[in-house]
């Protein structure tokens, strides 16, 4: 005889508990279940088997198999929110086609200190008697728009701003040629907003995601041939650039973070501001106008415990280097040394070896380049 939806869902549930505590996966919340919503379907065989496919779906999370089956972003995304959270169904409904669309919340916290770290939403598409559920990111994205330009295929929605699109498109074929890359087409998905980009995903809630910005994220996907961003902007190189740098890493794990935001600042200007490199000097020479006493060493030592006008000294002041080696070596030269060590540990050797700057002289040499 069959379960009751709400016994098999408690079930479920302690399954995914019992098998956290035996450290497979991330580990879900245990206790007693919400109370069952409406069913998935009308239809009882349609109910039953659009539950399999969302027991199937946290099977997949708990055992780690669904990693590859769906988009890198998203399947990060629902992992981090899952860590000691209860899988709760809010809804099911029709989407067309035999397809349906799930809504569910993952809920942390006990004796009324609840809170959603996040609710996803996922089409689930038959497949014979069963249904699979898949991200929605395909689906919501097939009414965009689309321009190619170059080897860049811009998908929006509204109006494309071609200006700062022909921008990118320079930018990107430049840094194939540059790192010795064939220049491959890329699909380039612009959002309007940051909100717009986590809804494409079915991301409609997501606790770690800055909910109170607008505009934010950029990063490659598909192996390098997708850049998606929420800012609206088709020029967004701050971000491509620095996805396009550990992509492309001869070595990866020799990669110094801050000195490839720099080199990302450098091409693309400062993360979400868009601040220029020019731009950036003068906001130092104004912070050391107000604080003679700087000394950059140190601040650039801090990483992200320093920063002026909301930007991470470190990365300013890497920006201020790659500029320098790009004006006395080149691109080439300003590019080979984002791989100096994932803590930087060749990154002062390889200054005094190409620049003449040394721990000891940073701070002069940082005066003279905020003075170019």
């Amino acid at each position: 005889m069959p379960l009751e939806p709400a016994r098999r869902h408690a079930l479920t549930l302690a399954a995914l508990s019992c098998s956290s505590a035996c450290g497979v996966g991330p580990q879900l919340a245990s206790g007693p279940a919400f109370a069952p919503g409406p069913p998935f379907a009308e239809d009882a065989k349609t109910a039953a088997a659009l539950q399999d496919a969302w027991h199937d779906f946290l099977s997949g999370v708990q055992q780690g198999t669904l990693l590859g089956t769906h988009p890198s972003f998203f399947t990060r995304s629902v992992l981090r929110g899952l860590p000691d959270a209860e899988p709760v169904v809010l809804k099911s409904h029709p989407l067309g086609n035999g397809r349906h669309c799930i809504t569910a919340a993952f809920v942390r916290g006990a004796h009324g200190a609840r809170a959603i770290s996040r609710i996803v939403e996922l089409d689930a598409i038959p497949d014979g008697s069963r249904f699979v559920l898949a991200c929605p990111y395909e689906r919501r994205t097939g009414t965009l728009q689309a321009k190619t330009l170059g080897s860049v295929t811009f998908r929006f929605r509204g109006t494309l701003d071609e200006r700062r699109a022909r921008e990118f498109v320079g930018v990107k074929e430049r840094l194939d040629q540059l790192t010795g890359h064939e220049s491959r087409p890329l699909q380039y998905d612009c959002f309007g907003s940051l909100d717009a980009l986590l809804k494409a995903f079915g991301l409609v809630h997501d606790s770690s995601k800055c909910n109170f910005l607008q505009h934010d994220l950029g990063f490659l996907s598909d192996d390098g041939e997708r850049f998606i961003t929420g800012t609206g902007d088709p020029a967004y190189l701050f971000g491509y650039v620095r996805g396009l740098l550990s992509a492309r890493a001869k070595n990866p794990d020799a990669v110094f973070a801050p000195y490839a935001n720099g080199v990302a600042a450098y091409y693309g200007g400062y993360s979400l501001s868009g601040d220029t490199v020019e731009v950036l000097a003068k906001q130092f020479r104004d912070a050391l106008a107000r604080r003679p006493d700087i000394d950059f060493l140190e601040m650039f030592r801090k990483g992200r415990g320093s920063s002026i006008q909301r930007h991470f000294s470190h990365y300013v002041m890497c920006a201020f280097v790659c500029r320098e080696l790009v004006a006395r070596h080149g691109e080439r030269e300003a590019l080979a040394l984002v791989e100096c060590g994932a803590d930087g540990e060749r990154f002062f050797p390889e200054l005094e070896r190409l620049l003449g700057v040394t721990e000891e002289t940073f701070h002069a040499a940082v005066l003279r380049w905020i003075q170019a």
